[in-house]
């Protein structure tokens, strides 16, 4: 049974990667998106994108049916993202991401 595409954005880090190596040996559709390209597991697909970019991440996520966050963001970028990820499709959002604090003047 197809599962559908799982999407992993900050596939590039300890966390995203070790998700995406663990969807690939439960044989599961993955696109490992990353700031840069880099060599993924067989049958992985890789796509570079930018988080700030609306163009790449829209692109990054389409025909997505879970979206998988694993990034370091502030609240605002945080809370734009879920936006823009909720408009692309009827994807299942999970994952965990840490709110950067401001710096101290």
């Amino acid at each position: 049974m197809d599962e559908g595409m799982h999407v992993v954005l900050g596939a590039g880090g300890g966390i995203g990667g070790a998700l995406v190596e663990e969807l690939r040996r439960r044989e599961l559709r993955v696109r490992a998106v990353t700031r840069s390209a880099l060599t993924m597991p067989a049958g992985v697909e890789n796509v570079v994108a930018d988080l700030d970019s609306t163009d790449s991440t829209k692109e990054a996520l389409a025909g997505a049916a879970v979206v998988s966050l694993w990034l370091v963001l502030s609240r605002e970028r945080v809370e734009g993202w879920l936006l823009l990820a909720s408009s692309a499709g009827p994807a299942v959002l999970v994952g965990a991401w840490a709110f950067t604090r401001p710096a101290l003047v």
